[in-house]
């Protein structure tokens, strides 16, 4: 198998595994959250095949097999494609909002005088990022 090839491979199969890992993640909200129907469809839909199509690659890539004619590299070359459009897809389901994009602030903690207790004055403020 050609050098570039290779490289091109392990590359998607990175992507790929790191697209499923953030779909996974940002649908469950870091697991806090169990998975909604449209999460479990982009799941089933894209989530499945990009992991399919990685594990297709990193077998053709521990065999060594190398495409010998036109019809293996239009082959390869569709596969490369799908994988990225699912994967870019499978990156772009995922909601962010509520868990990813704002930060809480609020008061700091204040002390009594003599010492023995921590109060907080104030409200907390959800900012969006």
């Amino acid at each position: 198998m050609h050098v570039w090839l290779r490289l091109l491979l392990i590359m998607l199969i990175i992507f790929s595994a790191l697209s499923f890992v953030w779909f996974l993640l940002g649908s469950t909200a870091y697991f806090q959250r169990g998975m909604d129907i449209k999460g479990t469809t982009y799941l089933w839909g894209a989530g499945i095949p990009v992991l399919l199509f990685a594990i297709l690659f990193t077998t053709l890539l521990i065999k060594g097999w190398a495409p010998t004619s036109g019809v293996d590299y239009a082959g390869i070359c569709v596969g490369l494609v799908s994988t990225r459009l699912i994967s870019a897809a499978l990156i772009q389901s995922v909601n962010t909002h509520g868990w990813a994009n704002e930060k809480i602030r609020s008061d700091s903690l204040k002390i009594t005088a003599d010492e023995r207790y921590e109060y907080q004055i104030g409200f907390n403020l959800i900012i969006s990022a």
